[in-house]
């Protein structure tokens, strides 16, 4: 990185922590629910994904991030700025996965750590659409799949750019929503929160002791 282009982003961290100041979001799922399908929302540490269960009972994992970062594996302090700062490539990460099975450890499962997982019960009709429309775009993608041991997941190239209004976490929340979900904040640095009052329609999952959806 040359003298210009620090002396740049020091300016600009200023900016960017003034814009994500009190970023933080809080997930209220529905209290009603007909025909109920697991979700598992999963953190980890600042970024998050979905785990969506099929009609099959299988399950599929999705996660959206800057290329640079999440495929490349370009992790240091100027590249998270710049995929911030910056309209930059963008991935979209896919994992499938057989139906869970009672005292499955949730981290070994999907291969990759977990600060905090929610499971969340959502309308099986909402779950399909979502995971029909998550993999048409994953099916679209301008170049076979790559991939990233580290993140243990398949991506290809999403088509809108990864921006500071639309990072990893927004994506997460802009999923939740077509999921019926209430996001209520601002969840740009990964500050999500379960509303206490719904969690007779979510449980937190052990992934220590074996993750299950009651």
């Amino acid at each position: 990185m040359n003298t210009f282009t620090s002396t740049k982003l020091l300016l600009l961290l200023p900016l960017l922590a003034g814009l994500l100041s009190g970023c933080g979001a809080t997930i209220l799922p529905p209290t009603s629910v007909e025909q109920p399908r697991a979700v598992y929302f999963l953190q980890h540490a600042r970024h998050s994904s979905l785990l969506l269960t099929a009609a099959d009972s299988s399950r599929m994992r999705y996660a959206y991030g800057d290329w640079a970062w999440y495929v490349e594996g370009r992790e240091g302090l100027y590249s998270g700025a710049r995929a911030l700062l910056w309209p930059s490539r963008a991935a979209l990460g896919r994992l499938s996965l057989p139906p869970g099975q009672d005292g499955e450890l949730l981290e070994h499962v999907i291969g990759v750590g977990i600060d905090r997982a929610h499971c969340l019960r959502l309308e099986a009709e909402l779950v399909d659409r979502l995971l029909a429309e998550l993999d048409a775009q994953y099916r679209a993608g301008e170049v076979p799949p790559q991939f990233n041991a580290t993140r243990n997941l398949h991506f290809v190239r999403h088509p809108r750019a990864y921006t500071l209004l639309h990072n990893s976490n927004q994506v997460t929340a802009s999923w939740l929503r077509d999921l019926g979900v209430q996001v209520r904040g601002n969840p740009a640095l990964g500050g999500w929160e379960l509303n206490a009052s719904s969690r007779d329609a979510a449980a937190d999952a052990d992934f220590t002791e074996g993750a299950r959806c009651p």
